[in-house]
């Protein structure tokens, strides 16, 4: 069975993709989004909610000030940690691991790494280093924009009837 997205789920994950090139987004680690020390800073699922937001979909943002060293944390939706099922909803992504989808990355020596957008934002996905905005972007047009007919099952995140096609 093969997986594919709509076009305008594919257009709103090339938007992510293309946000997470925006030299002035501050990469952040282990939330969606906190200000700390006047900077806002981002985890790649927060330029998803951020991306999301900007082009029309209403989601609940809200800050909790004065938490984990002063630092403020930004929630959408009242989640902090995790994409928000509205956010990953809207990119397609709805199975069990839609509040965090699962990329492949090609490292510079040519081998393929799987795991989750999370775990390659924070350095988790057994690199030897968390993988900057550009890198998630190329994971993110390597995983779904690349070759969109031949999504790899295991990979993509859509499973909603409207949206699969038997192989």
């Amino acid at each position: 069975m093969t997986l594919s997205f709509t076009p305008e789920q594919l257009e709103r994950i090339k938007l992510w993709e293309q946000e997470l090139l925006n030299p002035d987004r501050i990469q952040g680690t282990g939330r969606l989004a906190y200000t700390d020390g006047g900077v806002d800073k981002f985890c790649c699922l927060g330029i998803a909610c951020e991306v999301a937001i900007a082009n029309g979909l209403e989601v609940n943002r809200s800050k909790i000030q004065g938490v984990e060293g002063g630092m403020t944390i930004h929630r959408y939706d009242g989640n902090a940690d995790h994409m928000p099922p509205s956010v990953a909803a809207w990119y397609g992504f709805t199975d069990i691991d839609g509040h965090n989808p699962q990329l492949r990355y090609v490292d510079p020596e040519g081998r393929e790494v799987r795991a989750n957008a999370a775990d390659f934002n924070d350095g988790d996905a057994g690199l030897d280093d968390r993988l900057t905005f550009p890198e998630i972007a190329a994971a993110i047009r390597h995983t779904y924009l690349e070759n969109v007919h031949d999504q790899d099952p295991e990979l993509a995140t859509s499973t909603s009837p409207d949206t699969q096609t038997q192989a």
